[in-house]
């Protein structure tokens, strides 16, 4: 008879698990498929804020025109060229209230979040020292100039309920000097070519153009969509413009 040897009666050990090395590289793998990730992630979240804040934009502009139609083709206001978020200050000086549109938004609560933009909680959140209005809650700007004989004389469009006495709306139909083109100067009047409402910031309603001490943005909120802006126009469309290749009276 044959014995076998104590060692040939062992049972073999195999390796379970992963070595301290093994470990380390696909942590590292992970880190790097992690890091490249990432970046287009935030792109992708940015591009459905944005889209979601062009499609507030075009219901707004929609509403506009509903209300028009309905008023004998007056815009609805009198209302300030800064639209605060309803709930912030419901007050009837701004388009947000839901006396002026809730009619055609369902806007009949202080959340309705069509007055506002994903991107843009700078301007929601903006401080501005010494004023009962801060934080700014500013979320969209008004176009209102356009129905003066001259581009050069705002025509408040939506009126001024500060103004004494107050001035009251324009209708659709004296869209007749929105702006002026730097190529030849005339007035555009075309309205495709002219703007509603847009997306708000430091650039286009800060303290020195808003001429307020109360309610403004500082020079340091940008465009919120990746260097530029949402727009609605009077003919009903909405687009995305580049601070590169804004419309007139941006």
């Amino acid at each position: 008879m044959q014995l076998s040897s104590p060692a040939a009666n062992k049972p073999s050990r195999t390796s379970s698990g992963f070595t301290l090395i093994e470990l380390l590289v696909v942590i590292a793998i992970i880190a790097i498929l992690a890091g490249m990730l990432l970046p287009a992630l935030a792109k992708a979240k940015e591009k459905a804020s944005a889209t979601k804040c062009l499609n507030h934009l075009r219901q707004v502009g929609l509403a506009v025109t509903l209300y028009a139609e309905d008023a004998d083709g007056f815009l609805p206001g009198p209302a300030l060229r800064g639209v605060r978020h309803p709930g912030a200050n419901p007050s009837a000086l701004y388009l947000s209230n839901p006396a002026h549109l809730g009619r055609y938004l369902g806007s009949g609560n202080t959340n309705n979040t069509v007055w506002s933009c994903p991107s843009n909680r700078q301007a929601m959140e903006y401080v501005i020292a010494g004023s009962a209005l801060s934080p700014a809650r500013l979320s969209f700007v008004l176009n209102n100039r356009g129905a003066a004989a001259s581009a050069t004389v705002p025509g408040l469009l939506f009126g001024d309920p500060n103004s004494a006495p107050v001035t009251t709306t324009k209708r659709l139909a004296q869209l007749s000097s929105a702006g002026t083109t730097a190529a030849n100067g005339l007035d555009v009047s075309s309205p495709s070519a002219i703007w509603m409402i847009s997306d708000i910031d430091g650039i286009n309603y800060n303290a020195a153009n808003t001429l307020s001490t109360t309610l403004y943005l500082g020079n340091n909120v940008p465009p919120p969509h990746s260097g530029g802006r949402n727009y609605s126009f009077f003919d009903g469309h909405s687009e995305y413009r580049k601070t590169n290749s804004l419309p007139v009276n941006p």
